[in-house]
């Protein structure tokens, strides 16, 4: 069943959720006075000042402003509610959407940690507490061979004697993943590869299992406050129809195909 907002959306306002489009500088009206090089005959006669009047109300959009629009179509979505906890129903003009809520947020710590890897400067949130990590042979051996490549992934493990290892730090993106599961499963795919490959020619399927780790899993209820600022990630990412699996993130049900189900056409 669809989890209904309990408010009347019309009459509520949403909460405002500080946009990553505040601080842009006021993009200025189009100027009347501008001459262009070749008028026409018409653009040559004397406008009224009526017509100056009526021109220079009317603003020109930038490239940067045109991008901006773009990237405003997730957030613009009026939330209807969540179902199973797992999906997110919203609607807009003449249509209703499901969104994946683990494919989203996976999508977007998937891009971030690219982008991120990309700079060579993936964000790390230290432990106050090390958590100590008691590892197979197996593992601890991995651990010890893949120090480096794990540095530059944002991991930051220490020996600590024996097959044990102290985590110091993970990306800022993970840090509510399981210590454990997240270094097993990386370690895992840094052996998995070939041992001629380079840790950037495996980039993008180490960096997909990390991402998973950093996001909302299974069951999961959501607050109208985190629906709003998921939406809002998922405009100011580079955004792809997919997560980095392949699943889809969201599905779309046209008005006319829900009028067609329930014979109203």
């Amino acid at each position: 069943m669809v989890v209904p907002v309990t408010s009347d959306p019309a009459s509520e306002a949403l909460p405002h959720l500080p946009s990553a489009q505040s601080g842009l500088p006021f993009l200025p009206g189009w100027d009347p006075g501008a001459k262009s090089s070749s008028p026409s005959p018409a653009q040559q006669s004397s406008p009224s000042p009526t017509q100056q009047s009526v021109a220079a109300s009317v603003p020109y959009s930038t490239p940067q402003e045109e991008k901006l629009k773009r990237n405003t179509f997730f957030s613009s979505l009026r939330y209807i509610g969540q179902f199973a906890q797992m999906y997110l129903v919203l609607e807009t003009k003449g249509k209703m959407l499901m969104i994946d809520q683990h494919a989203a947020h996976e999508r977007i710590s998937y891009q971030r940690l690219v982008a991120d890897y990309q700079k060579s400067s993936i964000p790390q949130q230290p432990y106050l507490i090390p958590p100590r990590l008691e590892l197979s042979l197996t593992e601890a051996q991995q651990a010890e061979q893949y120090l480096e490549q794990l540095a530059r992934l944002g991991i930051d493990l220490e020996p600590f004697g024996g097959q044990s290892y102290a985590l110091k730090a993970v990306p800022a993106y993970l840090k509510d993943a399981q210590p454990y599961d997240l270094i097993r499963d990386i370690l895992e795919e840094l052996a998995a590869g070939k041992r001629t490959a380079t840790l950037d020619e495996r980039r993008d399927t180490i960096l997909m299992r990390m991402a998973c780790h950093g996001s909302v899993r299974g069951p999961h209820p959501l607050s109208r406050d985190e629906v709003r600022a998921l939406l809002q990630q998922m405009d100011e990412i580079d955004f792809s129809a997919h997560c980095p699996h392949g699943r889809p993130v969201f599905i779309e049900f046209p008005q006319s195909d829900l009028e067609k189900r329930f014979h109203r056409t």
